[in-house]
C-alpha cells in the first residue's frame, strides 16, 4: 500500500518492472548465501538480467554480486565457487541471447541498448543544467518542452547524420558530453554535484510538481528514510555483513547515476522496498521496547 508505489504503476514507465526484477535479485542472492540449492544463485542471475534489460544501470549488478560471493565471510570455497558460476549461467542464459542479436543484427556488441552515449549528453548538457535553475512551474514546463522538441530534435538529426551504427551514434553523443564538460567544467561540477543531491531529495521535484505536492510527498518520503535507515542500522552489530552490503549496494547505485540525468524515481525502485523491510523492523523494535 506504498502510495509512490501506487503512483508510479499509473505511468507507463520501466521503472515498476525494474523494481520487482532488482527486488528479486537482492531476494535470491542473499538467499543463496543461506541455502545450499543452485536455484538461488541461478535466479538470482536471471532476475538481474532481466533487470538490466529493463534498465541497463542493473548492470554494475553482475560484477558487485559476483565480488560478494567471494567475499561473503563463512563460505567455503567449494560452496562459493558453486554460487558465482550458478549466478554467472543466470545472466548467461538470460542476457546472451539479446545481447547476440543484437551482434547479428547490427555486427555491434550491444550488451542491451545503445542510450549510454545519449543518457550521459543529457547528463553533461549546459541546457540541463540551466533548467534546474528554473523556479516557476510554468516556466520550467515551456523550457523543458522546448529543450525536447528543439534542442534535442536538433542535436539528434545532426548525430544521426554522422554515425551510421547504433554504437557509433553512442559513441557521437559520448563525445559531445565530452565536449559538454570540456567547454563548461566549472558549471559541469556544480551540476554534478546537484544531481548528487537531488538523489537523495525526499520530495518531488517542486519545479515539476508545485510546492503542494513537493510537500505532500515529503510526508511519505521522510518517515520512510528515518525509520528504514533506523532499521538498517540495528543490523550494523546483529548483521554488519548485511548493513555494509545494503550500504555498499545504494552507494552503488547513487554513484552509477552522477553522470547521467539524476530524477527520484531512479532511485525509488533501488532504495524504497529495501527501506520498507528494515522500517517494518524499527517499528516492531520500538513497539517491543514499549512493553
Amino acid at each position: 500500500m506504498y502510495p509512490v508505489f501506487l503512483y508510479q504503476i499509473t505511468d507507463i514507465r520501466t521503472e515498476p518492472l525494474f523494481m520487482f526484477l532488482v527486488t528479486a535479485t537482492l531476494y535470491f542472492f542473499l538467499r543463496g548465501l543461506q541455502s545450499a540449492s543452485i536455484a538461488h544463485p541461478l535466479l538470482a542471475g536471471v532476475s538481474v538480467s532481466l533487470a538490466s534489460l529493463t534498465r541497463p544501470v542493473a548492470l554494475i549488478l553482475i560484477p558487485f554480486l559476483a565480488i560478494c560471493y567471494m567475499i561473503r565471510p563463512g563460505i567455503r570455497a567449494k560452496k562459493m565457487t558453486a554460487l558465482i558460476f550458478c549466478f554467472l549461467i543466470g545472466v548467461l542464459i538470460t542476457l546472451a541471447p539479446w545481447t547476440i542479436r543484437n551482434y547479428i543484427k547490427y555486427g555491434e556488441v550491444i550488451l542491451v541498448n545503445n542510450a549510454g552515449g545519449y543518457n550521459f549528453w543529457r547528463g553533461s548538457s549546459k541546457e540541463m543544467y540551466e533548467l534546474t535553475t528554473i523556479k516557476d512551474q510554468a516556466a520550467f514546463s515551456t523550457a523543458s518542452e522546448q529543450f525536447e522538441t528543439d534542442h534535442q530534435r536538433t542535436i539528434t538529426r545532426e548525430v544521426n547524420e554522422s554515425a551510421d551504427s547504433p554504437m557509433a551514434r553512442s559513441r557521437v553523443w559520448r563525445r559531445r558530453g565530452l565536449e559538454n564538460i570540456k567547454d563548461h567544467p566549472e558549471l559541469y561540477f556544480r551540476y554534478s554535484l546537484k544531481k548528487a543531491v537531488n538523489y537523495w531529495r525526499l520530495w518531488l521535484n517542486p519545479q515539476e510538481y508545485g510546492k503542494t505536492k513537493a510537500l505532500m510527498s515529503a510526508l511519505i518520503f521522510v518517515p520512510l528514510y528515518v525509520l528504514g535507515f533506523i532499521g538498517l542500522l540495528g543490523y550494523r552489530k546483529t548483521n554488519p555483513w548485511i548493513f555494509r552490503f545494503i550500504i555498499f549496494y545504494f552507494l552503488l547505485f547513487w554513484v552509477a547515476h552522477i553522470p547521467f540525468q539524476v530524477v527520484i524515481r531512479f532511485r525509488i525502485p533501488v532504495t524504497d522496498p529495501i527501506l520498507l523491510v528494515f522500517t517494518g523492523r524499527a517499528v516492531r523494535v520500538f513497539f517491543q521496547n514499549l512493553r
